[in-house]
């Protein structure tokens, strides 16, 4: 299947910010050669810092409140630029957009970015609700694109006669990304977005336990989010440093000793594997997306994880191995099959 260079994308993202932000933009450098414009709606808890991201996109609109109105923008949208390929990212903006037009003369693409059924903090009654609304929503998509092999395998069970294509999340930083400004050293990291799903009471929970081995030690959760969560870590003495721009985020990581991941499910997490880039020990608590990463540096309770942080902090040939063991696993994560994915999910359009 060909794709046409006169192809134009239109990304629908109602969650703009942190990974999923990330994997769009990648997309986007990964296949230069399409007209790639973005719709996309800023949460009302982030303070999303702009880093250039917006200048990858040939424009930018903004998805309006409420869900009839969010619809009718995501339309209005469509109908201006006609695109080849609607790609919708994670599940309010993939149900926005299905709901919003049809695949007839049109692609349209959609990755989860993690299923919405797989949240822990939900009712089985609400997921559900959840997997239903996913299989009929199914019913107006051509191609799952999914960020992992895993969720390939779950969109294959919900919609088994659709395309499902792996488009694998990739970091591809450069220096001219992480910046050159003076970052604070942290022994400790986390990244993302204050909410259930990263579990910052967990993050807490593992500082806790290393200070009482090893004492002091400095934390920082690099983001922001849920105002009470910003005010528990630092009642406990660990610095949330908010929304920065994406080389000062990345480089606060490129100077910590450790990279910590809590998070509750994901889908295929993008801090983790920018931290596997950057080089970082990573200590990763246990999810389904993360049933095969390395088992030595995956635990799923707090004490367990609290080791595998104070085995890098403490021998500099810990944390080599760590941080190869984790190359090794996302090795298979490159350009170009990323790049050949994502034209296999457009590959009907143009």
């Amino acid at each position: 299947m060909e794709v046409l260079a006169s192809t134009t994308v239109l990304h629908v993202i109602e969650s703009y910010g942190a990974g999923t932000a990330s994997a769009a933009a990648q997309y986007v450098r990964a296949t230069p050669e399409l007209t790639h414009h973005l719709v996309r709606r800023l949460r009302d808890d982030d303070d999303f810092a702009e880093d250039g991201e917006s200048e990858l996109f040939a424009s930018v609109a903004e998805i309006a409140p409420g869900v009839g109105r969010a619809i009718r923008s995501i339309r209005r949208r469509v109908l201006d630029l006609q695109p080849d390929v609607v790609h919708a990212h994670s599940s309010f903006g993939g149900a926005f957009a299905r709901l919003a037009v049809s695949r007839r003369g049109r692609q349209i693409v959609y990755t989860p970015h993690c299923f919405s059924m797989e949240r822990t903090d939900l009712r089985p009654a609400v997921l559900r609700a959840y997997g239903l609304a996913e299989r009929l929503l199914a019913l107006n998509t051509d191609a799952f694109a999914g960020c992992s092999e895993r969720e390939v395998e779950l969109a294959r069970a919900l919609a088994p006669r659709r395309r499902h294509v792996w488009v694998p999340n990739l970091s591809e930083i450069g220096a001219a990304d992480v910046g050159h400004h003076p970052a604070p050293v942290f022994d400790l990291v986390a990244a993302g977005r204050l909410t259930a799903q990263r579990d910052p009471e967990w993050f807490r929970a593992v500082v806790t336990r290393v200070r009482d081995q090893r004492g002091p030690v400095s934390a920082a959760w690099v983001g922001g989010g849920d105002p009470d969560q910003v005010e528990r870590l630092r009642r406990d003495a660990i610095t949330v440093t908010g929304w920065l721009p994406r080389s000062t985020a990345l480089a606060t990581v490129t100077a910590a000793t450790v990279y910590v991941h809590t998070a509750l499910w994901d889908g295929a997490p993008m801090t983790v594997m920018e931290a596997q880039r950057l080089g970082r020990p990573i200590a990763a608590r246990f999810s389904p997306a993360l049933a095969t990463a390395p088992a030595p540096y995956v635990a799923s309770g707090a004490a367990q994880l609290a080791a595998v942080v104070i085995a890098a902090l403490e021998s500099p040939e810990a944390a080599r191995t760590n941080a190869d063991a984790w190359a090794s696993h996302f090795a298979g994560h490159t350009l170009e099959r990323q790049r050949a994915a994502l034209l296999e999910a457009y590959g009907r359009a143009g």
